[in-house]
């Protein structure tokens, strides 16, 4: 049995992997579900003595009025972006593909509200679209792309998504998904991760490029890159507190 909750947010402004996905038509739609089992006893028949999750799943459906590729690349699995003055759109079939894996942070936030305000933000930890869209070419309509992001649950956390401010006390949060990045071999870095958290003492990463490192303490990740063997790396930061933690991933590219 399955307990499904639509959540109207409204005008949005919607941030995927700290891109902005731009301007929307329709009013985004979140729809937060949970999955039970009813356990009954032979001394009431089938009514219901308790009720046991198996699991929940959270959805948001962003209907992007956006035309630029480069928005569609973030969100579409298997595209490719082709040229700078004009450009195209490849997309591949990508079977097999896994979604986790281009998982990143989705976030929320009602247009209505001043930037600073995230009371009524939703946070999803790892969302991925399908990529699925459709629309029509007819005289007066107007392209929409409606996106449909799954959530999947953090798998150091347990945790599925977060509504309200990042920064309320006892927590650490993500405030401010961690960009792609791109370095080049024999070209020292300096990139702080410290500024994308909120309530953190501590971090930690796997998967850098060989050559860094990062400072546990104060979130630095320095060196220099050795080879570019293995890229694109997928990197994921862990910040905590001692007590709570999250992390966010994103891809660095290095060449040679």
């Amino acid at each position: 049995m399955a307990n499904v909750e639509n959540l109207q947010m409204g005008p949005c402004s919607v941030f995927f992997k700290g891109v902005d996905l731009g301007l929307t038509k329709g009013g985004v739609e979140v729809e937060f579900g949970t999955e039970v089992n009813q356990i009954t006893a032979d001394q009431f028949g089938e009514t219901a003595v308790d009720e046991v999750i198996n699991g929940r799943s959270i959805v948001v459906r962003v209907p992007l009025a956006e035309s630029d590729l480069s928005k569609l690349l973030t969100v579409i699995p298997g595209s490719t972006l082709v040229g700078t003055t004009t450009k195209k759109l490849v997309v591949k079939a990508s079977a097999g593909t896994s979604l986790r894996s281009l998982a990143g942070v989705l976030v929320c936030h009602p247009y209505e509200r001043d930037a600073s305000d995230k009371e009524f933000d939703l946070l999803v930890y790892e969302a991925m679209a399908k990529g699925d869209f459709s629309f029509a070419y007819r005289s007066g309509d107007q392209r929409v792309y409606n996106l449909e992001f799954s959530g999947y649950v953090n798998l150091d956390t347990g945790n599925l998504f977060e509504m309200g401010d990042p920064a309320a006390a006892g927590g650490v949060s993500l405030i401010g998904a961690i960009a792609d990045r791109a370095g080049q071999v024999d070209v020292p870095v300096n990139f702080n991760v410290a500024s994308h958290f909120a309530g953190a003492t501590s971090y930690a990463a796997t998967g850098l490029p060989t050559g860094l490192s990062i400072n546990a303490a104060s979130g630095l990740i320095s060196g220099t890159p050795s080879t570019a063997t293995g890229s694109p790396f997928t990197v994921k930061i862990t910040a905590s507190n001692g007590g709570a933690s999250i992390t966010d991933t994103f891809t660095w590219v290095i060449n040679a």
